[in-house]
């Protein structure tokens, strides 16, 4: 299982055959008390704040146990093993220990080391007996889902220099490269899990996840190939990149008004339009769906501090962008999202687009890969050669995040 701030991920996997027979996900139940740790670990040490947002957590992972084990043919108390992977504040929510050393400086977990239990000791709807591991630590706000990622995705085996980027509302980061790496974190909001967008939503049929320029408008892709209900990250993210390439939008982030695209198709410029959050675009007529001032500043919010962060791991290793010889993207973004559209918006540093992959959500491919004793030793022994970098420490940080939150100048090319 991947523990996401936001979103809960669980695979069902045959022990036996190592097959793969479901895989489910879930809202986060702790989304009702904040969207982010901070706001979490605040609720946490107020009164039996804790002890609430375990038994929420719990439930939320029992729901989608039941899910899956009803739809794998099997009944929950067949599962005899479970891997987690989250990050250091869902750990530790988890397991019900103390957040107080992640609410001040210098943010250090509690415990880093793998942790491994029992299923009745954890409220886990599984076999009582049923073992139960939780990934290592890096660091601070690195957590074992980080962890879990690195190991999964082989980037510190990678030959050259590498960088991994988790978009999550924890964002997380990870720089390999001389048989060395270094990890940060940042808190980017769930902008890019298409929570808080006034269209928002996580990944089902009908949501908008990447959109194609023409002459005529543009023709949105939505999961399924079925009408549009709503917007997911990386929709999002390939809206925006389009509107600024038609220039809609300023290097600021302000939606232009008709008026000022007077020289923009008719058919275009029509669905450009005021709406209660200020100036908006109708992103499809049918369904109404729309995009607004609000929701492209929650995106520079959220890439200005992943793009913050990479910058200044890059920083504190020496590393320049063009000796990335690899950019990994974790998270719920899918293949089908142009790497383009990312760094058109200046949520990564230039460097060639072939350079970029999509790998999923490596979390929790490292969590089922850790089902296997041997690959926890792996995963363990890689986590402890982390270098786990504290942004906060880093004067500079503040002044990267204000200047990446503009996007970049210069226009990728006319799509038209």
């Amino acid at each position: 299982m991947d523990l996401g701030t936001t979103t809960l991920v669980l695979t069902l996997v045959d022990l036996e055959s190592g097959r793969r027979l479901v895989t489910v996900t879930g809202l986060n139940p702790q989304t009702a008390v904040g969207a982010d740790l901070i706001t979490r670990i605040q609720h946490a040490l107020s009164g039996e704040g804790r002890d609430r947002l375990q038994e929420m957590l719990i439930s939320g992972i029992n729901i989608l146990i039941e899910e899956a084990a009803a739809k794998g043919g099997v009944i929950p108390e067949q599962i005899s093993m479970v891997t987690l992977a989250g990050n250091s504040v869902m750990h530790h929510l988890f397991l019900g220990l103390p957040v107080d050393s992640l609410s001040r400086t210098p943010f250090a977990p509690a415990r880093k080391e793998p942790y491994l239990t029992e299923g009745a000791k954890t409220g886990l709807a599984v076999h009582p007996r049923a073992e139960v591991y939780l990934t290592p630590l890096l660091g601070g706000f690195v957590g074992g889902d980080a962890a879990a990622a690195l190991f999964a995705s082989g980037l510190a085996a990678w030959p050259g220099k590498g960088l991994l980027v988790d978009l999550g509302t924890n964002g997380e980061i990870i720089l390999t490269g001389d048989g060395k790496v270094w990890a940060a974190s940042t808190a980017a909001g769930p902008a890019f899990e298409g929570q808080g967008i006034t269209w928002g939503m996580r990944a089902a049929p009908g949501a908008i996840t990447g959109v194609k320029l023409a002459r005529d408008g543009w023709y949105l892709e939505t999961l399924g190939g079925v009408a549009p209900l709503g917007i997911t990250g990386s929709g999002l993210i390939a809206l925006v990149a389009a509107f600024l390439s038609l220039g809609l939008l300023t290097q600021e982030g302000r939606l232009k008004s008709p008026e000022e695209m007077l020289d923009l198709p008719e058919v275009l410029r029509e669905r450009l339009r005021t709406g209660e959050n200020g100036q908006e675009v109708l992103v499809d007529r049918e369904s109404g769906v729309t995009i607004n001032q609000k929701d492209i500043r929650l995106l520079q919010l959220a890439k200005g501090a992943v793009r913050a962060a990479v910058d200044s791991l890059l920083d504190e290793a020496g590393v320049v962008p063009e000796e990335l010889d690899t950019l990994m993207l974790a998270g719920a973004f899918g293949s089908g999202l142009d790497p383009s559209a990312l760094l058109r918006i200046g949520l990564l540093p230039r460097v060639p687009v072939a350079r970029i992959k999509f790998i999923g959500n490596a979390a929790l491919e490292g969590a089922v890969q850790a089902l296997r004793p041997e690959a926890r030793r792996e995963l363990e022994s890689l986590a402890g050669k982390v270098r786990h970098i504290p942004l906060g420490n880093r004067e500079d940080y503040q002044e990267k995040f204000v200047a990446s939150l503009l996007f970049p100048a210069e226009n990728s090319g006319d799509l038209l």
